[in-house]
């Protein structure tokens, strides 16, 4: 079953000072803001390119960041493929930027979301406490806002 998620991720009041757009609640009092192709399309990157991330969305999160953590999740599968470009902002300054094409490897996504302060809840990881499972694909999350 196919996954596609491209989104910051962190506290409600950290994302507002990152784009102007509103985020998602999810669990625990944290939300999203959903980053649809088009939006990539205007800075002409692509959402996997870990260089261009960290310099384009970097631009955008690095003061927010003073304010609490803020994560960039480009989660993919599909037919047993896996493509995961994750980082995080923390004070300023990039605490974690990972990129994993092999879904042999360890997966980035849970150690981002711990980095924000997600605890796991018993029998779930942090992805699955968050609820992002919840849409499949980024664009079904905006009918969310």
């Amino acid at each position: 079953m196919a996954y596609e998620l491209t989104a910051l991720v962190g506290r409600p009041d950290v994302l507002a000072r990152t784009i102007d757009r509103r985020p998602v609640t999810l669990n625990d009092g944290f939300a999203l803001i959903p980053l649809e192709p088009d939006w990539f399309a205007a800075f002409d990157i692509r959402p996997s390119d870990l260089d261009a991330v960290l310099a384009v969305i970097g631009s955008l999160t690095d003061d927010a960041s003073e304010h609490g953590p803020v994560a960039y999740l480009h989660l993919e599968t599909f037919g047993g493929t896996i493509d995961q470009t994750v980082v995080v902002w923390t004070e300023g300054v990039v605490a974690l930027a990972a990129k994993v094409e092999d879904a042999d490897d360890p997966l980035p996504s849970n150690d981002a979301l711990r980095l924000l302060g997600v605890v796991a809840a018993d029998g779930l990881d942090e992805f699955a406490t968050l609820g992002l499972g919840r849409h499949r694909e980024t664009e079904e999350w905006l009918a969310d806002r």
